[in-house]
């Protein structure tokens, strides 16, 4: 049995009366051929029946080929089945710390030091080109929460967002709990089996009205998974600043982080807990959290045993040919 899967081009048929009429009408007023593809013209004279009639077969030729395109437009197939796929994708919301302390200069980024944000962003951007139909979101938090980019297939426009981070742009301190119940309200009415977010924070809760606990009972009532990021360590890291006199320097200084709150994140909501010590283990982290929150979704479709489109387009082009033939040698119409 014959299907065709974009039977809608076979509306171009009801030119095809218009088309004829055009062509037999100039046929029998000029003394070449009618070209149907380029509708060109030539000055009219009488023709004699011979001439008439090799004009009408070349232009019944070239007809015939503008059907058979258009048969193959239309896709005829046979032999259709239901076949069965798995898409994998991800439901991933990612709430990025960018207080101050972001600022450290503990990390490496192609052999030179870099700041914690500087590197985060380099690796989640990696992170995010690899994700093939996942839907990602960003939430940025400081002293303030806001989202940055609500859950998106657009992966592009994501980047932008993640390239335009800056540290101190939510202000100065940590709202951890806020940043945490915000991206939940932010993916909790997502249909979809798996939800996930990634909390990235180097140090602890510092703002915020909502406690990280309470935030994270919410996520597990939700059946939404936390996996956390504690970035660097409780060692002094060093910082750029400038002296009295505005000269670049920099200072070491101590970024507690809260590694106890992050852990009881994780474990409550089902999730797990990273420390990020490098760029390398940053890196690893993420390679980690991809294997582990996977949405698998089957899906079917219906697949074509077999294709005719290359059979009636590779008939068109020769019905062409032979009326190209037909013109330049064995029909040729001499003034």
């Amino acid at each position: 049995m014959i299907n065709f899967n974009s039977s809608i081009f076979f509306y171009l048929l009801l030119l095809l009366p218009v088309v004829i009429f055009y062509v037999f009408k100039k046929t029998s007023k000029k003394t070449n051929t009618f070209n149907l593809v380029i509708g060109s013209s030539f000055p009219k004279q009488s023709l004699s029946l011979k001439i008439k009639y090799r004009s009408l077969i070349i232009s019944i030729l070239r007809l015939i080929s503008l059907v058979l395109i258009i048969i193959a437009l239309a896709r005829p197939q046979s032999g259709r089945y239901e076949a069965e796929e798995n898409n994998e994708a991800r439901d991933l919301m990612i709430a990025v710390d960018v207080s101050g302390s972001m600022k450290a200069l503990d990390f490496q980024l192609e052999g030179e030091a870099a700041s914690r944000l500087e590197v985060l962003k380099y690796v989640m951007a990696k992170f995010v080109s690899q994700r093939k139909g996942d839907r990602i979101g960003l939430i940025v938090f400081g002293t303030d929460v806001f989202t940055q980019c609500p859950l998106t297939l657009d992966h592009t426009l994501l980047s932008e967002y993640l390239s335009n981070l800056e540290i101190g742009m939510a202000g100065e301190s940590t709202a951890l709990g806020d940043a945490l119940a915000l991206s939940v309200k932010r993916i909790k009415d997502i249909e979809s089996k798996s939800k996930a977010i990634i909390l990235v924070t180097d140090g602890l809760k510092t703002s915020g009205q909502l406690e990280p606990k309470q935030a994270a009972e919410i996520a597990k009532e939700l059946g939404i998974k936390v996996y956390t990021i504690g970035i660097g360590t409780n060692q002094p890291a060093p910082f750029p600043v400038q002296d009295m006199f505005g000269r670049d320097t920099i200072i070491y200084k101590e970024v507690p982080l809260d590694e106890d709150t992050l852990k009881l994140i994780s474990s409550t909501t089902g999730g797990k807990y990273f420390n990020a010590k490098n760029t390398d283990e940053l890196i690893s982290i993420y390679g980690e959290i991809d294997k582990l929150e996977l949405r698998i979704e089957k899906t079917s479709k219906l697949v074509a045993d077999k294709e005719f489109s290359e059979l009636f387009m590779a008939l068109s082009i020769l019905f062409i040919l032979i009326s190209e033939l037909c013109a330049r040698k064995w029909l040729r119409l001499i003034s």
